[in-house]
């Protein structure tokens, strides 16, 4: 039998967003004439992205090439952001080979853009991840550390994921959890953690760890909050 889901809401919390302007961002490429183009709802991702808020407030190019270009980017990464933002859900390619690979370069994405809402579901995923086994590798934690400030939680995850993992997989061998692909900092903050837990955590309290995400998502920004930035954002570009 058929799920029986009653989807009727009030008017007033329809999407704000649907009357608003489209935009259209040119992906992967330094034309219009030879990029991928992708359509979004400005009221959608301006409230997601202070990026797009920012380059919104008064850099249109002329109005037939009312675009953003993004030309370092992936187009299949930046499908899976728009698809996060309309639908809420990660949909993840079917064709990867590393969740975790994909899932930073998402998270990556969304640091450039600005925008802690998509940051943090990345976040809880990539946790999802670890908690069914799965250890990122180092190739991942690379394109992290080389896309993410110093003061990144995403970083402090990776550094208990990793410990994680040299805790409870049987190889140790030092050319898989110490080769030269990572980087220094990363290396630095996994010894000083692993240091740490072994001296001061009971025995068995390791994954205790992982029980509290909010430990490695950032505070999201009230409207108001919000408000004050777009402000000061316009008066630092004048």
């Amino acid at each position: 039998m058929a799920k029986f889901t009653d989807l009727r809401t009030a008017e007033q919390h329809a999407a704000s967003w649907l009357d608003s302007p489209i935009i259209k961002i040119c992906v992967a490429a330094e034309s219009f004439e030879h990029c991928k183009m992708f359509y979004v709802h400005s009221g959608l991702i301006c409230a997601r992205s202070l990026y797009f808020r920012t380059t919104m407030n008064g850099r249109w190019l002329e109005a037939d090439e009312q675009a953003v270009s993004l030309p370092e980017d992936d187009p299949a990464v930046v499908a899976t952001y728009l698809g996060l933002l309309y639908t809420n859900r990660l949909h993840l390619p079917q064709t990867i080979h590393s969740q975790y690979n994909w899932l930073i370069r998402l998270y990556v994405f969304a640091e450039r853009m600005m925008d802690t809402e998509s940051k943090n579901i990345v976040v809880q995923a990539m946790m999802a991840r670890a908690k069914e086994g799965y250890c990122p590798p180092s190739n991942a934690i690379s394109t992290l550390y080389d896309g993410t400030p110093e003061t990144s939680l995403a970083r402090n995850l990776f550094v208990v994921i990793r410990y994680l993992c040299f805790k409870t997989h049987d190889s140790h061998d030092s050319t898989v959890w110490w080769n030269k692909e990572l980087p220094g900092d990363f290396l630095f903050e996994l010894g000083a953690k692993i240091l740490k837990e072994l001296a001061l955590k009971p025995k068995g309290t390791d994954r205790l760890l992982l029980d509290d995400h909010s430990l490695y998502m950032e505070a999201e920004m009230t409207e108001e909050a919000n408000t004050e930035q777009d402000k000061a954002e316009v008066a630092h570009t004048t």
